[in-house]
């Protein structure tokens, strides 16, 4: 049995750590354009996002594709020769679609690590935001996905050990723990 001195001690050592893990970022047009000429205009805004977010000098040159794009999207760029995801694209005749440029976790950790072993600069969500801004399209987050890592939480039900994620998993499926969304139904998840 741990004591109230040794349980403290426990939870002053607790640490939670609160990051992004992956993020889709949509471009709008900030002018009125004629669907005739969107795919042209759609190429301009991608070029200066490239441009504004050094993304070839970090990663290397995109590759034009029609395949392996956002649900939705006919064409775009990928980068062929990395082991992760990261996407540009637009679709030709819906211009309020916008331009999607997908960062898988990977991608945006490798991003983050390579840019600031290139420019000696931390790299964040916001700063990153900042950097590609412009005048000529508006930008928003589609989806921002977020992490939370729980380290050395004392395990609430198993005295002298750490919670850690497969004693979480298993006392959801054992129905000891239970987690609730804000309507009070549980989700093993």
């Amino acid at each position: 049995m741990i004591d109230i001195k040794e349980q403290d001690e426990q939870i002053a050592d607790a640490n939670v750590v609160v990051g992004i893990d992956e993020f889709t970022l949509v471009l709008q047009i900030s002018k009125r354009v004629d669907v005739m000429t969107w795919a042209y205009h759609a190429e301009e805004l991608i070029e200066e996002f490239v441009t504004l977010s050094k993304v070839e000098d970090v990663f290397g040159e995109l590759e034009k594709s029609s395949d392996n794009l956002v649900q939705g999207y006919n064409l775009g760029y990928l980068l062929t020769t990395r082991p992760f995801y990261f996407c540009i694209c637009f679709h030709t005749s819906h211009e309020n679609m916008g331009i999607c440029i997908k960062m898988s976790s990977t991608a945006y950790m490798m991003y983050k690590q390579e840019y600031l072993a290139r420019y000696g600069e931390e790299m964040n969500l916001a700063k990153f935001l900042r950097m590609v801004k412009s005048d000529n399209y508006s930008q928003s987050l589609s989806r921002v996905d977020f992490t939370a890592d729980y380290f050395n939480f004392p395990n609430p039900i198993y005295q002298n050990q750490y919670l850690h994620p497969d004693t979480i998993y298993n006392c959801l499926l054992k129905k000891t723990m239970q987690v609730v969304d804000g309507k009070g139904q549980s989700n093993i998840k």
